[in-house]
């Protein structure tokens, strides 16, 4: 499944270690301020909202946030040397797509939550 999430979604190398090693089946984290869905590999290619208006082909949805329902994305046309590329979030239902940066690399984006959750207990 993860071979042919690579070829369809173009998922990187760090992600797809993510998701051979730790495949979020049900996975929902609580912080102060949001809760995020990630979203497991077998739902990965059904959550993608390719073909909307401004969406963009380079961003790969991984996760929803459960109270805004914004959505988390790699972009992956800034993959770094590591495999690793920025997360962005959307908010859904707007005219258009205005990406806030939420992290520098997926790794930083799942350090920040485990800190955030940390922080929450």
């Amino acid at each position: 499944m993860i071979d042919e999430l690579r070829r369809e979604l173009r998922i990187p190398s760090r992600y797809r270690g993510f998701l051979q090693e730790s495949d979020p089946v049900d996975v929902e984290t609580v912080t102060p301020a949001e809760r995020v869905r990630l979203f497991p590999a077998a739902r990965l290619a059904a959550e993608q909202p390719g073909g909307q208006a401004g969406w963009q082909n380079d961003w790969v949805v991984i996760a929803r946030s459960t109270v805004h329902s914004d959505l988390y994305f790699l972009d992956i046309s800034k993959l770094d040397a590591e495999g690793d590329c920025p997360v962005f979030r959307v908010t859904t239902g707007a005219a258009s797509y205005r990406p806030e940066a939420c992290a520098s690399s997926f790794e930083q984006f799942i350090r920040g939550l485990a800190k955030s959750m940390e922080a929450a207990a």
